[in-house]
């Protein structure tokens, strides 16, 4: 963690922040430990569609980046174990976040 975010002001948390969290949160397998922001964005709308229909990846994006959460770029393998690029959105960035604001 960089010292400027522990600078930074947190962010108010209304209970739709919270919902969405919980939300994210929720949509995560058992083993998926980063998830992309369109599979992330596919599994709460299928989930929820009344709250996310006309989301977005950048809405969701632009709704989780004040809480620290983004995505990340780290290596992965694909199916064959030929090296590639996974950029996701943690999931222990968002029960950190999700424990932060109780």
């Amino acid at each position: 963690m960089r010292l400027t975010s522990l600078l930074r002001p947190r962010p108010a948390v209304d209970e739709d922040t919270r919902q969405l969290l919980h939300d994210v949160l929720s949509v995560y397998g058992d083993g998926e430990e980063r998830l992309t922001l369109w599979t992330l964005l596919d599994r709460i709308a299928d989930a929820r569609p009344d709250t996310y229909d006309g989301w977005t990846s950048w809405t969701l994006r632009d709704a989780l980046r004040p809480h620290g959460i983004g995505p990340v770029e780290n290596d992965g393998r694909d199916a064959e174990g030929n090296p590639r690029v996974e950029i996701g959105v943690s999931r222990a960035a968002v029960a950190d976040v999700i424990r932060r604001i109780r």
